[in-house]
């Protein structure tokens, strides 16, 4: 076999098998909203609004037809229903997550807009806490199998188990995250887009 041919075979076959291994791959949480000043200062009043619970002020940064699941709800109207409905605290936790530009909006959390298109969603998890680690079991005072650097996470079952989630690294090392350290792709998140020259919020929604 002529050497260049045997060089590429290998090399093929190399590339096959760290594949088949899979790659660590994370998802560190980002702003990318400080080139639009208008929207920082509509961001900020929101977290405000957020944490006294204003639901006037809410309605008034509503786009009108904002969209508020995937059943066909919509409108400010659904959208205070939803706050009133234990949204509030998931509206808060939202908007300290992190803002990435989406379809020239803005989308909060950032792992909503960012996360790659080549895993599935449901499948996966983001650690969304920093120092957070993986533990041989779900207890708090199991042994660290490995650190968590804003990884995603492979999860079979994401039913979480005693507060405690079974998952593993996408480079292989497994066991349990605490649910509180990692975020579904579906869940709660808010969209922003420009209607008549202002930011509204245009969604809120979970799901997938």
């Amino acid at each position: 076999m002529d050497l260049s041919v045997r060089q590429f075979i290998q090399t093929v076959l190399g590339a096959g098998i760290a594949s088949a291994a899979g790659q660590r791959r994370r998802l560190a949480p980002g702003d990318e909203s400080a080139s639009d000043p208008a929207f920082v200062k509509l961001l900020t009043e929101l977290r405000a609004v957020a944490a006294s619970k204003d639901a006037t002020k809410l309605r008034a940064m509503c786009a009108p037809n904002v969209m508020t699941g995937f059943d066909g709800t919509s409108g400010p109207p659904e959208l205070i229903k939803k706050m009133n409905d234990g949204g509030w605290s998931k509206l808060q936790a939202v908007l300290q997550l992190g803002v990435a530009k989406y379809e020239g909006g803005f989308a909060l959390p950032y792992l909503f807009a960012k996360f790659p298109e080549d895993l599935e969603s449901t499948e996966h998890r983001v650690t969304i806490r920093q120092g957070a680690v993986l533990r041989a079991a779900g207890k708090a005072d199991a042994p660290v199998v490995c650190p968590l650097d804003y990884d995603i996470l492979r999860v079979d079952d994401a039913e979480p188990v005693g507060g405690w989630i079974r998952a593993a690294r996408l480079d292989g090392p497994k066991g349990w995250v605490a649910a509180g350290d990692v975020r579904s792709v579906t869940a709660e998140r808010i969209l922003f887009e420009k209607r008549s020259g202002t930011w509204k919020i245009t969604a809120w929604a979970a799901g997938d």
